[in-house]
């Protein structure tokens, strides 16, 4: 599935770990699982989108999509994706 669309809240972030990309750089991934009130997946996370975002926080994702890792479902907001903290996260 491709270009998702969702407002979710953040319910935990693992810890980041280095791996090397298809490319041979080394870049830190992370899942954080995110719930829209309808369900929950692993929201897969890179390089500075780790520390944008905390539990807790509602976020916005934008243009993102949806893929199988090691026989699960993960949200992959890529290159040409939008994740960021809703404006009224902070009021709720």
């Amino acid at each position: 599935m491709k270009k998702i669309d969702l407002k979710a809240e953040i319910l935990e972030i693992s810890e980041s770990s280095p791996v090397v990309t298809r490319f041979g750089n080394i870049a830190n991934v992370a899942n954080a699982l995110v719930s829209d009130g309808s369900g929950k997946i692993k929201l897969c996370l890179w390089n500075e989108q780790i520390g944008s975002i905390s539990v807790g926080d509602t976020v916005e994702i934008e243009n993102a999509s949806v893929s199988t890792f090691r026989g699960e479902r993960q949200l992959r907001v890529g290159r040409k994706g939008v994740l960021r903290i809703s404006q009224n996260s902070s009021s709720n």
